[in-house]
């Protein structure tokens, strides 16, 4: 006896993507082992394409909003629905304390105009009289 009696095949263990290696084939077959041009890229990364399609997407949320009464409609389904990602609500809602802030600004300035527009116009009638 020579000592490799009790080594069976399922007591071996090969490294995944090496068993041509092993088993005299020296090229690997495409399933194993992926191209180096998949290798290289990170996890994170997109392709060109994929990083239009989203540009697209967002170019597209933005010419929504800018509608009037649509865009306000829009903006409340996408800070409602549950399938917009986080990133998107995060806008809606900055986007809604920016509407928000410029309303308020903008009646405020409507208010001192008037306000002031009254007693400009209350002095120029008194002067004609």
């Amino acid at each position: 006896m020579d000592g490799f009696e009790n080594n069976k095949p399922a007591d071996i263990i090969i490294p995944p993507g090496q068993a041509e290696a092993h088993l005299g084939n020296t090229k690997p077959s495409k399933k194993q082992e992926p191209s180096v041009r998949h290798t290289k890229r990170k996890q994170g990364s997109s392709t060109k394409f994929e990083r239009l399609a989203e540009a697209g997407r967002w170019f597209q949320m933005i010419c929504w909003l800018k509608i009037p009464v649509i865009g306000f409609i829009y903006m409340l389904g996408l800070a409602i629905s549950r399938k917009t990602p986080e990133d998107k609500k995060n806008f809606i809602l900055g986007y809604m304390l920016y509407k928000l802030l410029v309303w308020t600004l903008a009646i405020v300035i409507a208010y001192v105009l008037y306000k002031a527009g009254l007693s400009f116009i209350d002095g120029m009638l008194q002067y004609i009289s």
